[in-house]
């Protein structure tokens, strides 16, 4: 889930995930959040990378969301085992 600058994801048995990023949907000028599984895994200023939009607009062949950018998110240890 998304609100804002701020992503949430609930997850169990999985110890990593990718996060894509556009700036339809966020403002790279301002800190973006993840939070899994209630414990913050990432928070900072993201930079537009080139290379990353490009690379990706030719794998996806959609022109109508364009991703600047990727965070990859390391699940915490405890999050990933199961419960």
């Amino acid at each position: 889930r998304r609100h804002g600058q701020v992503f949430t994801a609930k997850t169990n048995r999985v110890t990593s995930f990718t996060l894509l990023l556009s700036p339809d949907f966020v403002d790279f000028a301002m800190p973006v959040k993840v939070v899994v599984n209630d414990e913050v895994v990432f928070d900072a200023v993201v930079q537009p990378d080139l290379k990353f939009l490009v690379t990706q607009a030719l794998e996806d062949e959609d022109r109508r969301l364009i991703y600047a950018a990727k965070i990859v998110v390391e699940v915490p240890r405890k999050a990933a085992k199961k419960k």
